[in-house]
């Protein structure tokens, strides 16, 4: 998992299933390529909904706190 800090940024090629989470009044900025020539940008991920649906925010927090420690 990696926790992003205010602006920091992310790059994930096409394929790579990925989930983002974010809190009330977020801002997002996404710039899409053209994907590799893919006639969609996004396929399910059973797998990753599975790992990651649960998770509810306090948790997300408390990681979010311990990154900030670091």
């Amino acid at each position: 998992m990696i926790v992003l800090q205010d602006r920091e940024s992310i790059v994930v090629k096409p394929l790579v299933h990925h989930n983002i989470y974010m809190p009330p009044f977020s801002v997002t900025h996404v710039v899409k390529t053209d994907g590799g020539g893919l006639k969609t940008d996004w396929f399910p991920s059973p797998e990753l909904d599975e790992l990651t649906l649960h998770i509810p925010y306090s948790r997300l927090e408390q990681l979010r706190n311990q990154a900030e420690a670091r």
